[in-house]
């Protein structure tokens, strides 16, 4: 009888898992057949999405940058416009201008490129009204301090311009810490006190199977399964965002990582004669400290150790805090009822802009 038993449960529990796999097989093709999805199971969208968030239509994958912004977009209207031209360059207006050669190139990140301001309201685009020459915005969201100088290299010849701002967040030597972030990036080791460049060309899958663990790289296949966790609110947790990201160095290596730089930007001021102005940004929780955070004022004492021209905004913006919150608070966009600190507002930028056109005169002066 026991033998029986055992036969029987077998052919239950068999019959049962083909129904389920007949089941899920018939939902999986007819989910992919009404939203004109392939019927092969080649892609795995849990590593599509991963790629997806980080190289599209905004951004353009690059192979030593890691990314770039895309050329030749014009997104939003006239009264809020974020529009790129020639090498992914942000203009300063809802137009695409082919860029001049000479004048000032800002490179830095998303406080650089102006995220959250319409094209006239970053802090390049008035400086280049304040100055009354072209300044080329070639700042990139989510750059480390490693790609912002890598961005700074690869533009010089182009542009062939006579001052360079470099302009990092305080937060970008942090950055460089890391192999991936939010994508794949370059990345710099420091053997024998000098810097290595690693990771290039910049591999263009963000994830690997063996990263994704074997759960996520079969069932990654599953259209409808896919499907089914975005629409229940688990999408975050099934692709795993935390995969994005792929630190292989400490903090204190990162500044180290940024100090090393300063002396690629000495390079490019005495072979090529361009004036180089190294300006650290910092957020509004940054900026409402006293002494700003430690890795943000080591890059400064760098730059100015190698003979750099430098501007720390944060004792100006502390300073601006010391007045009063609203006034401070007018120099960021403010998020969730004035609690959240975004990106520099048009006021802000317009502070940073009168910032560098000081340092820049006063440089002028020098010479």
């Amino acid at each position: 009888m026991s033998s029986v038993r055992i036969s029987s449960f077998r052919r239950t529990v068999l019959t049962s898992a083909a129904f389920f796999l007949a089941t899920f097989f018939g939902l999986e093709i007819g989910a992919r057949v009404m939203d004109g999805e392939p019927l092969t199971l080649a892609d795995n969208y849990i590593t599509r999405d991963l790629g997806r968030s980080s190289f599209n239509g905004a951004n353009n994958y690059d192979p030593l940058l890691g990314w770039v912004l895309a050329p030749g977009r014009k997104t939003g209207s006239p009264e809020y416009s974020f529009t790129t031209g020639d090498y992914g360059l942000r203009m300063h207006q809802f137009e695409i201008i082919a860029p001049q050669r000479g004048g000032v190139l800002a490179v830095g990140d998303s406080f650089a490129a102006g995220s959250e301001v319409s094209d006239q309201f970053t802090w390049p685009a008035q400086l280049e009204s304040m100055l009354g020459v072209p300044v080329h915005n070639a700042g990139v969201g989510a750059y480390g301090v490693d790609q912002i100088v890598l961005r700074a290299e690869t533009l010089i010849d182009k542009l062939q311009p006579d001052v360079l701002i470099v302009s990092p967040l305080a937060d970008d030597s942090l950055r460089n810490t890391y192999a991936r972030y939010g994508a794949p990036k370059p990345y710099f080791d420091i053997v024998d006190g000098k810097l290595d460049l690693r990771g290039v060309p910049v591999p263009t899958d963000i994830i690997s199977s063996r990263e994704l663990g074997l759960l996520r790289s079969i069932l990654g296949h599953s259209y409808v399964l896919h499907k089914i966790m975005t629409q229940i609110g688990y999408y975050d947790v099934w692709i795993d965002n935390s995969l994005r990201y792929q630190q292989v160095h400490n903090n204190e290596m990162g500044t180290k990582i940024s100090c090393l730089l300063m002396d690629r930007l000495v390079k490019i001021r005495n072979e090529r004669g361009i004036r180089v102005l190294v300006m650290v940004q910092y957020g509004g929780p940054d900026s409402l400290g006293k002494e700003p955070p430690w890795y943000g004022q080591e890059v400064v004492e760098c730059a100015r150790e190698a003979g750099l021209q430098t501007i720390d905004t944060h004792p100006s913006l502390n300073a601006v805090s010391q007045r009063g919150i609203e006034a401070f608070q007018e120099l960021y966009v403010m998020h969730d009822s004035n609690r959240v600190y975004g990106h520099m507002s048009p006021a802000g930028n317009h502070f940073i802009a009168e910032l560098a056109r000081t340092a820049l005169g006063a440089q002028l002066e020098s010479n």
